[in-house]
């Protein structure tokens, strides 16, 4: 009661005129409702009594007021921290303050702080995240993520967040593509070095051969070719057998191109058999043998 009896005076003071008892009813009202901190009451109340005395410098006053405090609560809900600085601020060129509405700017600007400061903090993780993701660093940029994802305080960057768990999905995998291309890579390169050393080793075997073929004897010569063709078809099958493992989506395709291959192999290795004789055919049988190992070689891991 002594507050609304103190605002009565400062009313007679400044306005130094009469009063109707709507005006000074709703002055009343107004103060009752911004000590419960009821402000949008109480710019009702006070457009009561701006509707009785317009030109009333009190009522302007805390009508002023109170439309900067909606003005803060506004940009404060849109988290527009420039704003609501500057709203703060504007607050100073009024003739007072209601100590209620002085707490709730207090309050806010105090809020403002903290959730600038933390939008920075989230910024900057943020920030490092995609550091992270951009140099292949997917567990440290996965924790971080987590921390954020987690942050109860932070509900105001979901969609940021949510937008750097999509950009870290879509980066990691194609990261594991990548990394599995790789290590196939890394295992064909290694496959092909194995098979280019067995037809190194091969090709010793021809070299040999070409000396027991100046002996001019033909068993000796026989047997040479023999286990010459057979280091061949061993490395062929080999490597027939290793496309198979490593690319098995094609295994079907494969097989009908290699018995269309071996088909058109015996028929060609018969027709040599039948012309000539036991030795070309098992020459001719090397230089096939050894083709067809170098193609899917080349084809496949190459």
């Amino acid at each position: 009661m002594k507050r609304i009896i103190t605002v009565f005076l400062i009313i007679i003071l400044v306005s130094g005129c009469s009063f109707s008892k709507v005006y000074t009813d709703a002055i009343e009202e107004t103060e009752n409702h911004l000590v419960n901190e009821e402000f949008d009451q109480a710019y009702d109340s006070i457009q009561v009594a701006l509707n009785e005395k317009p030109e009333d410098n009190v009522a302007l006053n805390i009508e002023t007021g109170l439309l900067k405090y909606q003005e803060l609560e506004k940009f404060k809900e849109k988290r527009d921290w420039d704003k609501v600085s500057d709203v703060i601020d504007s607050f100073g060129t009024l003739d007072s303050v209601h100590p209620k509405l002085k707490k709730e700017i207090d309050e806010t600007k105090k809020v403002m702080i903290e959730q600038v400061n933390l939008e920075k903090q989230v910024t900057n993780k943020l920030s490092e995240i995609q550091a992270n993701i951009d140099d292949d660093l997917y567990d440290e940029a996965n924790i971080l993520l987590k921390e954020l994802e987690e942050n109860k305080e932070i509900e105001f960057a979901k969609a940021e967040v949510v937008s750097m768990r999509e950009v870290y999905t879509k980066s990691y995998k194609k990261f594991e593509e990548e990394e599995k291309l790789a290590k196939k890579k890394k295992k064909l390169d290694t496959l092909l070095l194995k098979y280019e050393s067995d037809l190194t080793k091969a090709e010793k075997s021809k070299n040999k051969l070409k000396d027991i073929k100046k002996e001019n004897q033909y068993d000796s010569i026989l047997q040479a070719l023999n286990e010459t063709e057979e280091v061949y078809d061993e490395i062929l099958n080999k490597v027939y057998q290793s496309i198979i493992k490593e690319f098995p989506k094609e295994e079907d395709s494969l097989r009908t191109v290699q018995r269309e291959w071996l088909a058109n192999y015996e028929a060609e290795i018969q027709n040599i058999r039948y012309q000539f004789n036991e030795l070309e055919a098992l020459e001719k049988s090397i230089k096939l043998k050894e083709a067809r190992t170098k193609e899917l070689l080349t084809k496949y891991f190459s």
